[in-house]
């Protein structure tokens, strides 16, 4: 029988991103949807693997060197070095099946919701957090959700005693969901278009998984693609995770990776998983599985 688990996520909606965290000391800070800039392909991939380099360096005591996008020349997408030899990196996400933060409707909701705020200092370096009570876009589309989102914020920021030391927490209408206002730094956000405007970015209250199918199918869809290149050149794969509802799950994402990669014939020498989330990394270079030599 398929294991059913629900992974609630908490508003407390701040994490720690590993730059590098592996003593488990916590060195920076991730805020929900800010920290990883999804608008710059080049920058993100490198400020990830750059987080895990730090950490691997850290641990094993080794020099790593000029980690640098290769884009738009990839494969690979990053390149280092390790005592003057090169590698390379490719990176892939593992993502929730309809994940929101992926999803056309949510640049539709946060234009809505934008029109209709009121603009100005009073909405400046703040961040909203909007924690739905689904992650499936399907159920969420249509729903009138941005109106009793933008009302719920106006009255907020309308409001002539807020504290700007704590996480507001905020409840939608018929209890669709959860609004976690708190302050923040804004002024080096990729994510907000003026400077004065909020940055909104959403999650899910809750999330439905079953391990035992779910997980082998995200697996699949990071994986299939990159196991498709062929090099000789010393290649690492990232796969990633930045998603809250998956932070209970890294035993079977991890035992999935392996089974996939002793299925599958790859190029790559060593296999990584980092959880952004849960502030840990995994490095699976025992599982390798070369490709068979072209005639």
């Amino acid at each position: 029988m398929t294991e059913k688990r629900t992974a609630m996520i908490s508003l407390g909606l701040e994490a720690s991103l590993p730059i590098p965290s592996y003593t488990g000391k916590k060195s920076a800070k991730l805020i929900l949807g800010k920290g990883i800039p999804r608008n710059d392909r080049a920058v993100m991939e490198v400020m990830i693997a750059t987080s895990v380099l730090e950490g691997i360096a850290k641990q094993h005591q080794l020099t790593i060197k000029n980690i640098q996008s290769n884009n738009p020349n990839d494969p690979p997408d990053v390149r280092f070095e390790i005592d003057s030899i090169g590698y390379g990196i490719e990176l892939t996400e593992l993502t929730l099946p309809n994940r929101l933060e992926i999803n056309s409707i949510i640049r539709r909701l946060k234009d809505s919701i934008l029109s209709q705020l009121p603009i100005g200092d009073v909405t400046k370096d703040w961040v909203v957090s909007v924690s739905l009570d689904t992650d499936n876009a399907n159920k969420v589309r249509g729903r009138g959700l941005e109106k009793q989102i933008a009302e719920t914020l106006k009255t907020f920021f309308s409001s002539d005693d807020i504290k700007t030391d704590r996480t507001h927490v905020l409840t939608l209408p018929n209890n669709r969901g959860k609004l976690a206002v708190y302050q923040a730094d804004l002024s080096d956000e990729p994510g907000i278009q003026q400077r004065n405007e909020p940055l909104i970015v959403f999650s899910a209250l809750n999330v439905t998984m079953y391990p035992d199918e779910d997980i082998p199918k995200m697996v699949e869809k990071a994986l299939k693609g990159k196991f498709l290149i062929r090099s000789n050149e010393l290649l690492w794969l990232l796969v990633w995770s930045e998603h809250m509802a998956l932070t209970s799950f890294d035993n079977e994402i991890l035992e999935a990776i392996k089974q996939y990669s002793t299925a599958h014939p790859h190029s790559f020498a060593n296999i990584i998983y980092i959880s952004l989330f849960n502030n840990t990394w995994y490095s699976l270079a025992f599982i390798r599985q070369p490709p068979p030599q072209q005639p």
